[in-house]
């Protein structure tokens, strides 16, 4: 593990203790309420990127994406070899309580990610609560890897933040069924990994969290398994999975990051622990005086931009390959 004395994120913790937090607490109370959830993503427009960032719209079943570059060594390479073509690519899943954001609200984070890692980016617009179950979001992340892998990306890191890093571990698992090759690594980014409240409630920063209260999370997986329940076929409901209790044993080598008083530190804690039980590579980054998912909500500030910076090293390092020529 690797504890990182980081300037204090005073400003974006203050935000996120007297403005999102009640915010998350109202919601937790009216979630039968149509809420504008549309336009969080809708005002992420104005976010900036890095220079010379270019964004190809596509599609993948059910849901869109875009394929993002801001990395000028891959401009370079493009320009200079007509033949020339990417093996490294990164897909990206969004955080958002499976509820809201989308490819405005963490096109940033992509963006930086493509930069650092010398990587393209697929970021994705997966299918989201209350109109679709859980079990549709990590459909649409297997879905967007097999169109990477189908053109040509065969090293692929999987990476999200918050709700997006559940995504991230699950769609792993799923690809060990799908036929299609391993992830060659997992970042994650105060990832969501264990639906099991009682833990958290044990956890150190049960109460510390600037942005989540244990019952603000308790009623979001409430939620989670409402839905999930309400679109089983037959009426046969299976429960969801936490990846913290899957099987683990064949996971790439994994990066996680959080803050360290925030709530979803005893998922990134617990997750580790397992991973290492499980005889697999994990790295954990815990990041003093930082909100939940720093690097993607707070993108500017200093201790975003190292971790992306080792986020990137890490994606560079799990797939050395960067770049094929076609034959």
């Amino acid at each position: 593990m690797t504890f990182h004395h980081a300037e204090s994120g005073r400003i974006a913790t203050a935000a996120a203790r007297w403005i999102f937090r009640p915010a998350i607490n109202v919601w937790t109370r009216t979630r039968g309420f149509a809420w504008p959830l549309r336009l969080i993503d809708d005002t992420a427009r104005i976010f900036p990127l890095p220079r010379g960032t270019t964004i190809a719209t596509v599609h993948v079943p059910q849901c869109r994406a875009e394929l993002i570059s801001a990395s000028r060594g891959l401009t370079e390479a493009a320009a200079s070899n007509p033949r020339w073509s990417a093996t490294r690519a990164v897909l990206y899943l969004h955080g958002g309580a499976f509820v809201a954001c989308g490819l405005n609200s963490h096109r940033p984070i992509a963006a930086r990610i493509s930069q650092t890692a010398g990587s393209v980016v697929l970021n994705l617009e997966y299918r989201m609560l209350p109109l679709h179950p859980l079990t549709d979001a990590v459909e649409d992340a297997v879905a967007a890897y097999q169109w990477l892998y189908a053109r040509g990306f065969n090293s692929i890191v999987l990476a999200g933040d918050s709700a997006g890093g559940y995504l991230a571990f699950m769609t792993a698992l799923a690809l060990r069924k799908s036929g299609l090759p391993a992830p060659a690594g997992i970042v994650a980014m105060s990832p969501l990994t264990d639906l099991d409240v009682a833990r958290k409630a044990r956890h150190r920063n049960a109460d510390r969290c600037a942005l989540f209260t244990l019952q603000a999370v308790e009623a979001f997986i409430e939620h989670l398994h409402v839905v999930q329940a309400r679109f089983a076929e037959d009426g046969t409901w299976t429960s969801l999975q936490s990846p913290v209790d899957s099987d683990l044993s064949a996971m790439p080598p994994v990066q996680i990051h959080a803050g360290a008083e925030e709530l979803l530190l005893q998922d990134a804690e617990f997750m580790t622990q397992r991973l290492v039980a499980a005889g697999r590579s994990v790295d954990l980054h815990v990041w003093k005086g930082q909100i939940h998912a720093f690097p993607a909500a707070a993108f500017a500030t200093r201790p975003a931009l190292e971790a992306v910076a080792a986020i990137g090293e890490f994606v560079r390092k799990v797939t050395p390959t960067k770049f094929a020529i076609a034959a």
